[in-house]
């Protein structure tokens, strides 16, 4: 026993190494992904949710079943009950009731055999629930790997934007001891040198602002995977334009995949059998029930213990129930649920009027968003020629310190543009594919 205990805790101290990243270890996507699925509040929630439903269902099959039960009753009476009675003649007498000693045990069974559809439709209601508790988990799931997704993705523009006012703080500073140095040689003045240090000076705040963005988003991360480790982690891979699986795509394509993967519209059509398994409940109260009962008892009474002798009696009876009179509140039930499936008709229609212009905004967005890369591509190479260019003319006299500067803000600006446009095309691809439900 205590060898297969040992194997069990080395079984638990591997699996958790292999899925919980490590100090140094960088965490890949799919390694933040496999531990949200595994560690996330919410799903375990859902998780719950469902097994609560699997319970409930099993609860519901439990009304079909014959129903057992035992019983045992033994009274000992010290006192017995006396009557008196006015007997004509005699007057009143005393008579006294039972016997001091009782004993009654026995089994018995009940089935219901007719409900009028009352038992059917708590079994289909609870087996609809249980069904729909399975589509939601799912839908958690989706809803825990787009936000995974989403803070990879944010994670890694703010390291991006650190690099890249990094390499502006390296210019920056490379521009100020050119200055410094032509300061010296004659060729600049001290103005000139304090505009290149008031570049180079403001850029570390908002270098330190950046870190700390991203250092709040790690936290995020870290508290979404529920993790417990105060250990620095640090993301794998780099921002980079993600694959467009519709490109080729029609738009009324992806609309009608949309409908057909939706969800929501998936728990629509079981709130429909909810709907009508309570519409039919509800009429079965106005409608005959029947049920079978038997029992087997054994009984003995006596004035004394030894001379208890116990008698056996069966008995089998049917149960008819028949409503006659409610005040109508029975079909109040029944009018309620055929409002409540009105409702839902013009429900299911605005969910799909919902999920069609979802699909339509996600669908322009990452053709937006796609022109926005590429033009914020070009600006970044016009911008680094351009400081390339001014830098050069600056040595030789041809362009003022001003321009310099100007030139680093264009290419700093150009690159955090072109890098906010990629993240802001990543999540527009991913709002696109939760849309048609295919992440």
């Amino acid at each position: 026993m205590k060898q297969r205990n040992r194997g069990l805790f080395s079984l638990l101290i591997i699996f958790c190494v292999s899925v919980l990243p490590v100090q140094g270890e960088e965490l890949t996507l799919e390694k933040a992904e496999q531990i949200a699925l595994e560690k996330n509040i919410r799903l375990k929630m859902a998780e719950a949710s469902l097994k609560m439903a699997e319970a409930g269902f099993r609860e519901a099959v439990g009304g079909l079943l014959p129903q057992f039960s035992v019983y045992g009753q033994y009274t000992k009476n010290f006192e017995l009950p006396v009557v008196v009675i006015d007997i004509p003649g005699a007057g009143p007498q005393p008579i006294t009731m039972g016997s001091t000693y009782n004993s009654t045990g026995g089994i018995s069974v009940s089935q219901t055999l007719f409900t009028s559809g009352a038992l059917f439709s708590s079994v289909r209601l609870a087996k609809t629930g249980e069904e729909m508790a399975e589509i939601q988990k799912e839908q958690e799931k989706n809803n825990v790997i787009l936000t995974v997704r989403t803070l990879y993705q944010q994670i890694l523009l703010m390291e991006s934007l650190i690099r890249a006012t990094e390499e502006a703080e390296r210019s920056a500073l490379a521009n100020l001891e050119m200055v410094r140095k032509m300061k010296a040689a004659g060729k600049a003045n001290q103005f000139e040198v304090l505009q290149a240090e008031v570049k180079y000076r403001e850029i570390s705040p908002r270098l330190l602002s950046l870190k700390n963005r991203k250092k709040n988003l790690m936290t995020n991360l870290i508290t979404f995977l529920n993790l417990e480790t105060d250990e620095e982690i640090e993301l794998s891979g780099e921002l980079t334009l993600m694959d467009n699986p519709f490109r080729e795509s029609a738009l009324e394509e992806i609309k009608q995949e949309a409908l057909a993967n939706r969800y929501e519209l998936v728990l629509l059509k079981y709130q429909e059998k909810m709907l009508k398994s309570r519409r039919l409940l509800a009429a079965s109260g106005a409608l005959p029930k029947v049920s079978l009962s038997a029992d087997v008892r054994h009984q003995a009474q006596a004035d004394s213990q030894d001379d208890m002798e116990y008698y056996r009696s069966k008995n089998v009876s049917v149960s008819v129930s028949i409503p006659l009179l409610s005040g109508g509140k029975h079909l109040a039930s029944v009018q309620q649920a055929n409002i409540e499936l009105k409702k839902h008709e013009l429900q299911v229609e605005q969910t799909i009027d919902f999920i069609l212009s979802d699909v339509e905004k996600a669908y322009f967005k990452v053709f937006e968003s796609r022109e926005k890369v590429e033009s914020n591509a070009t600006l970044v190479e016009q911008a680094d020629e351009a400081l390339r260019m001014v830098k050069i003319m600056y040595e030789n006299g041809g362009a003022t310190q001003v321009e310099v500067l100007n030139a680093e803000s264009g290419a700093l600006g150009a690159r955090s543009s072109y890098l906010s446009a990629v993240f802001e095309y990543n999540t527009a691809i991913l709002q696109l594919k939760q849309a048609v439900n295919k992440l």
